[in-house]
């Protein structure tokens, strides 16, 4: 025995309230899930530190302070006669 479906019908002040709050649950949720992101990241950052040596290069890349290209200066510019 099938049940009879229940219709109800909105007045457009009521589907108003209805889209106010779905709107209201959706920012929460959205502010909540950023909020704990970002504790998770502030935490990791904390935990981790960055392995620099004495030079600020990372010691596990296998450059030392002579295999580290230079900048070359840049010329300076002449003026046009």
């Amino acid at each position: 025995m099938k049940r009879r479906r229940l219709s109800v019908q909105l007045s457009e002040q009521q589907q108003m309230i209805v889209a106010v709050l779905l709107v209201i649950l959706v920012a929460v949720s959205v502010l909540y899930c950023l909020g704990f992101a970002s504790t998770v990241v502030l935490q990791n950052w904390e935990a981790g530190t960055l392995p620099l040596d004495e030079n600020g290069l990372f010691p596990d890349d296998g450059a030392t302070a002579s295999t580290v290209p230079m900048l070359t200066p840049v010329p300076e510019a002449t003026p046009v006669p």
